[in-house]
Parts: structure tokens; sequence; C-alpha cells
């Protein structure tokens, strides 16, 4: 994985965790679904988008995940984001 791919993945995750401790609605998000939250962020896959999900996704993202399953698909132009945010 390139280094500054790396980097905005390790800034997001750290964004993600100040999130999810501080804010209700998203540490909700995972324990209505009966998860822990960080034990849940801590074991995140993280993969390349494939061909199709690079025309689908990426245009309007940077990342994708699906609930119930555990990679997170980075699209290329993550590296071109100017600063990790939280999701909408």
């Amino acid at each position: 994985m390139p280094d500054k791919v790396k980097a905005k993945i390790e800034a997001g995750f750290e964004i993600a965790l100040t999130r999810v401790r501080q804010e209700t609605g998203c540490s909700s998000l995972f324990e209505d679904l009966g998860a822990d939250p960080i034990e849940i962020m801590k074991t995140g896959l993280y993969f390349p988008t494939n061909v199709q999900r690079e025309h689908a996704v990426c245009p309007r993202s940077v990342a994708q995940t699906i609930v119930g399953s555990a990679p997170t698909w980075i699209c290329r132009n993550i590296a071109a984001d100017p600063a990790p945010q939280r999701a909408p």
C-alpha cells in the first residue's frame, strides 16, 4: 500500500475512534447491531477497489464498507483527498 494511502487510512481511523468515543450516534450504529465499535474498527480489513466498485463508488467517495462485512474498499482517489472527514 502506498505510504500516502496508508497515512490517509491511519488519520481517518483516529478520527473514527474519536467520533465513536464522543458521539452516541456514531457508537450506536455498531451497538444497535450488538457489536463493540472499537473492536470492530480494530479488526477492519482494507482492500483496493475492484474495477466495478471503482466506477460505481469512487466518483463520489473515497471508501466503502457494507454493514455486516469486514472489508473496507479503498478508492485510488483517497491519496488526492485533502483531509479525512467523518462520514455524513
